[in-house]
């Protein structure tokens, strides 16, 4: 079976049989039927190896990659890849779903624009609790009006997730775009890079993708903020090696890693020396950064130890971004009062 098909759907999967079945079935559902679907069972030890069968059965477009040890979502990501064989690429996670539109809406799109991305705007978060859904919210983009945008502002509203945005394969492959192999926030790395190589982003609104929030994934870990240090370590270089002026686009959401290498001793030094090294590629582009971010980046590259920065964070760069905060949300306020006299 080596024909060319519209879309293949690659899917990592570990241990995610509780919830495998809602995700095949809405891809089964889609209006949109030209499609492949690649899984790649992660060395699983639950019973998510006997469901993908399941479906590989009853349906020649599912396919089955058995990887013999866990090497994580980028590691089997990259298998899917080297086994697609359709013209655009969509990237899915196991445990999450789509609706039964949502191929079709990225397909036109992509088809209509010509474009190697295309970006859906519209997802669900899906707390795995019972509590209600909430749409993400995409505030720089206006709800229903498909525009384009540079990376820049792409990457300032946007979270960095494969999971919204349609590839065109052979963008990717002449590009060299791939996941780095490492466990956490490989995303950042894949979106970020394929963004910029592209130049100009088309954002529309259509069908839904739910994301399941849920314990115990690797988003809620206690290290996920401090996997993107490194990401964007290899990112950095990557840029660099590519000969991509750091003037005129984001490069890094600088507020990641943050938390945990503030609040830290141990990390402090390693936040900072990333910082050091980076500060030639943010200093130009420094507009397009946050006040917070650029409040900490620089506080950050002052203190040349932890208790120094801890005395210049809480006097300085948090009462600042405070009474910032609060002036903007004021002047929200008045705003609001001025329009509905």
């Amino acid at each position: 079976m080596n024909e060319r098909v519209g879309i293949s759907v690659l899917i990592p999967v570990h241990n995610t049989g509780k919830y495998l079945r809602r995700c095949l079935d809405s891809v089964l559902g889609q209006t949109f039927q030209d499609y492949e679907v690649v899984c790649v069972d992660d060395a699983s030890t639950d019973d998510s190896p006997g469901v993908l069968q399941e479906y590989a059965r009853k349906d020649p477009r599912f396919r089955v990659i058995t990887l013999e040890e866990n090497g994580g979502a980028a590691f089997a990501r990259n298998a899917a890849m080297d086994a697609a064989r359709g013209e655009y690429w969509y990237f899915m996670d196991s445990d999450d779903w789509i609706d039964p539109d949502y191929l079709e809406d990225m397909h036109s799109r992509a088809v209509s624009t010509g474009l190697d991305i295309v970006i859906n705007g519209h997802w669900y978060i899906e707390p795995e609790n019972g509590e209600v859904p909430v749409v993400a919210s995409q505030e720089p983009f206006p709800e229903g009006e498909p525009a384009y945008y540079p990376p820049v502002t792409v990457q300032g509203g946007f979270f960095p997730v494969v999971w919204c945005r349609l590839y065109k394969a052979e963008f990717l492959k002449a590009n060299g775009v791939r996941f780095p192999e490492v466990r956490g926030a490989e995303d950042n790395y894949f979106v970020f890079l394929a963004d910029i190589l592209q130049g100009k982003c088309y954002v529309f609104f259509g069908a839904f993708y739910h994301y399941l929030k849920r314990e115990g994934s690797l988003s809620t870990s206690d290290d996920y903020d401090w996997h993107h240090i490194g990401v964007f370590k290899d990112l950095s270089l990557v840029f660099r090696e590519r000969g991509i002026p750091p003037k005129g686009a984001k490069r890094f959401k600088l507020w990641r890693g943050m938390r945990l290498g503030l609040h830290k001793e141990g990390r402090y030094s390693e936040l900072r020396d990333f910082f050091k090294d980076v500060e030639s590629e943010v200093r130009p582009a420094k507009h397009y950064y946050s006040y917070y971010e650029r409040a900490v980046f620089n506080a950050v590259l002052a203190c040349p130890d932890y208790k120094t920065f801890r005395r210049q964070y809480f006097r300085r760069v948090m009462v600042s971004c405070g009474y910032k905060n609060m002036t903007k949300s004021l002047r929200g306020l008045l705003e609001a009062i001025r329009k509905k006299q």
